[in-house]
């Protein structure tokens, strides 16, 4: 009788362990479904910031190609310019249609402080 009776108990053990399993596994289910958007958030997030890192990227390589284009074009006017004197961080040129002075202390970044034309009688 004994061994009937622990059979019995252990049958509702068993039977009492998976109702839980079933009610824990239907929980986990709708927790499963709310993580889908978070999930997606987080990729569309993820995209957004690839997406801006090539647009800095982009932006960069703008940015540079405007240097190389400025640097070039100084470059090309320096080269048909009659006469230049560098002096202390400042650079003096003579041209065709004035005197130039450009201010060279951050190479980065030229800046052009003073122009005085020359105008030519025909």
């Amino acid at each position: 009788m004994l061994l009937a009776v622990t059979f019995v108990t252990d049958s509702v053990t068993y039977v009492t362990d998976s109702i839980t399993y079933v009610t824990d596994s239907i929980t986990y289910v709708p927790d499963s479904i709310t993580r889908v958007p978070d999930s997606i958030t987080r990729v569309t997030d993820s995209i957004t910031c690839v997406t801006d890192s090539i647009m800095c990227v982009t932006d960069f390589i703008t940015c540079v190609t405007d240097s190389i284009t400025y640097v070039t074009d100084f470059i090309t006017y320096v080269m048909a310019t009659t006469n230049c004197i560098p002096y202390d961080n400042a650079l003096m040129m003579i041209a065709d249609d004035g005197l130039y002075q450009y201010d060279y202390s951050n190479i980065q970044a030229f800046k052009k402080p003073s122009v005085i034309p020359v105008y030519k009688n025909n």
